[in-house]
């Protein structure tokens, strides 16, 4: 196995986390939403190194993952970031997104 983001060149150090509880009968809207438009756009953001969503259908809540090469792109990005995660919170008629940042990430793909 390979960590997360190496064949992006580089370890990921922190993963911003966003959360929004928003109806479920949207998943197809919202994964499209995701996958169209807010991805790439947060792909090329400097010192990305990658992004994943899940959705929890029993509590309505999707989750977004973005993970960051460190500090500074996490900074650099962050006015960004939180203009995309409302734009998805708001296509989904979605709740206020709670959002998070967790230090050095461990994954394997």
């Amino acid at each position: 196995m390979r960590p997360v983001g190496v064949e992006k060149g580089g370890r990921i150090v922190l993963i911003r986390a966003m959360i929004t509880r928003a109806d479920i009968p949207r998943v197809g809207e919202g994964i499209a939403f995701v996958h169209g438009e807010i991805y790439p756009k947060i792909a090329a953001m400097d010192g990305n190194r990658g992004f994943a969503m899940a959705v929890d259908h029993s509590s309505r809540r999707y989750i977004g993952l973005a993970a960051w090469a460190d500090d500074e792109a996490v900074k650099a990005n962050a006015d960004r970031a939180a203009g995309l995660i409302s734009d998805v919170a708001r296509r989904l008629g979605g709740s206020e997104p709670s959002v998070e940042i967790f230090d050095r990430a461990v994954a394997h793909s």
